[in-house]
């Protein structure tokens, strides 16, 4: 588990990945993970920089169609330090990563050091305009994922469906 007031090291050996968008079709990333579980790649620390998946949010269409994805991650985390900076196609990815350092876009840059060198990490979505800065507060609020959840259940998951073939 991450503490808030640890100074932030990148280690020697860190793996860094983005935008891999793992989906229907895309299965790069989890190949990725099952190599790193089996040993066939080494690190003590990951940093998956954002979008890793076409779209991932706690809503439960995409909780069971990412399921052995976000089992093979919490399970690594318990021997690799994570750390996963949100990108535009994550939200609300604490309450799916418990034991993982989740940063937002609102904390994006956050600050790290390597060999005594500061370095700000990002996803690179943070300096868009006003429009798109109100549009990614209002998605990533828990009352929009609730509300969208509650309509995506409604219509047999028609929202989730959507948004991933149009990604593929």
């Amino acid at each position: 588990m991450f503490h808030k007031n640890r100074v932030l090291e990148i280690k020697e050996g860190a793996i860094f990945i983005a935008d891999s968008h793992d989906g229907e079709v895309r299965k790069n990333f989890l190949i990725f993970l099952k190599k790193l579980e089996r040993g066939e790649i080494k690190t003590s620390q990951l940093f998956l920089m954002g979008d890793m998946f076409d779209l991932l949010a706690p809503l439960e269409y995409l909780l069971n169609f990412y399921d052995e994805y976000i089992k093979l991650i919490n399970k690594l985390s318990e021997k690799i330090e994570i750390i996963y900076l949100e990108g535009n196609h994550d939200f609300l990815l604490k309450e799916i990563f418990p034991n993982i350092r989740v940063v937002s876009i609102k904390e994006q840059p956050i600050n790290f050091i390597y060999k005594k060198k500061s370095f700000l990490l990002s996803h690179g979505d943070r300096d868009e305009n006003i429009r798109y800065k109100i549009y990614t507060n209002i998605i990533r609020s828990k009352i929009t994922a609730f509300i969208v959840s509650f309509i995506d259940k409604w219509t047999n998951y028609t929202f989730t469906k959507k948004i991933l073939s149009i990604q593929n």
